[in-house]
């Protein structure tokens, strides 16, 4: 199921009644059918698909300078997919032709998952040199960085995995007992220095952060520069057609940061704490069905394809065979110039995921989090 969209049923019940009239428009309508490289941006025409845009990105902040695949395969399950489900949907994700994985300790599923991994590897469907595995390491294991990357390495059966993530720049967890930890920059690029030395050692080809504003990146690269070791080289944040992070995206181009987006669809399915009642639903938006209709793809497929084409990595997830198979159909065609620029347009600056749990003080804005960016 698509971390990022509607539940599985009601999903299929909205495509099911689409799903023919969409197919028989793929070939009469605006969007672009092809099996090679896309334009990174929609400035640039998509009849000529450019040779420096393709389906991943190099880290160029990384010893190993690795690519990441453009279209990643989400594997958070929330409260709503157990751990076997969501290890079930990977294997099919492997099996449909995915080459990466977007894990994390917090999770709770690697060890599924990276049993999956083990099978999939044993059975020559993905040769490991192919295959791209993030994980995470969570806010309370900023003093143990290189235990955590153990755990998960175990856990996933492997030797070393492809990136290593900062979950968020706070050390305060959900639920969280005693005295709060306000945020300091200190702590942070200690932690990105612990990470740093397992680069170092081979046991993550690179490294990075979630969740942080343009400011946090800044202050790290400033002390990255200062000790010469790697800069964040990905950093992922919440990304969808209502919270477009134009400026961010800018941004981590000049600074050569790969920008890959969680919650790329909006994410109905978030947890309690990432949601409110006035929520609008990206889903649902007019401007991404009438698109939908002139290209004949789905909505969820117009908007992975808006965030390949914008040259961000999408990181979506399904639970079902045929939602996986829809998501790799995404890069086999672009949308025009025109269509890029009024998803452009819907923007509203809403951001779903706040952090409010990891706050502070009580009477803190959800906000300063994020440097009132």
């Amino acid at each position: 199921m698509l971390s990022s969209s509607v539940s599985a049923t009601a999903q299929r019940a909205m495509q099911s009644s689409t799903r023919r009239t969409l197919h028989k428009l793929r070939h009469s309508q605006p969007c672009l059918q092809h099996h090679t490289t896309f334009s990174a941006t929609s400035s640039t025409k998509t009849s000529q698909p450019s040779s420096s845009n393709s389906n991943s990105h190099v880290i160029k902040h990384s010893i190993a300078k690795p690519s990441i695949p453009a279209l990643g395969f989400g594997t958070w399950g929330v409260d709503n997919f157990s751990h076997d489900v969501m290890a079930k949907a990977v294997d099919m994700a492997l099996k449909a032709g995915y080459t990466h994985l977007d894990c994390a300790r917090v999770y709770g599923n690697e060890k599924e998952i990276g049993q999956v991994i083990a099978d999939n590897l044993a059975n020559g469907v993905i040769r490991r040199e192919d295959l791209f595995v993030t994980s995470k390491v969570f806010n309370h294991e900023w003093n143990a960085v290189s235990a955590a990357l153990e755990s998960s390495l175990k856990d996933l059966q492997l030797e070393y995995v492809d990136a290593f993530l900062i979950h968020w720049p706070f050390q305060n967890t959900p639920n969280m007992q005693g005295a709060r930890i306000p945020y300091a920059v200190e702590p942070l690029y200690a932690t990105h220095q612990q990470l740093y030395e397992l680069e170092v050692k081979g046991l993550t080809r690179s490294i990075g952060i979630c969740n942080a504003s343009m400011k946090k990146m800044k202050e790290l690269n400033v002390l990255c520069d200062r000790d010469k070791i790697s800069r964040p080289g990905i950093l992922q944040n919440e990304i969808h057609p209502y919270f477009q992070q134009k400026e961010l995206l800018r941004f981590c181009q000049q600074e050569e940061i790969v920008l890959t987006g969680f919650m790329p669809l909006g994410s109905p399915e978030r947890p309690a704490r990432s949601r409110r009642d006035n929520d609008p639903v990206v889903m649902q938006d007019a401007e991404l069905h009438a698109i939908s209709q002139e290209c004949g793809y789905s909505v969820a497929q117009v908007i992975i394809r808006w965030h390949l084409q914008r040259g961000t990595v999408c990181i979506p997830k399904a639970t079902e065979d045929w939602m996986i198979k829809q998501n790799l159909e995404t890069l086999e065609f672009s949308l025009s110039d025109d269509q890029m620029k009024r998803i452009d347009a819907l923007d509203k600056n809403f951001r779903f995921h706040r952090g409010e749990f990891l706050a502070w003080n009580d009477n803190m804005e959800w906000q300063e989090l994020w440097d009132n960016e």
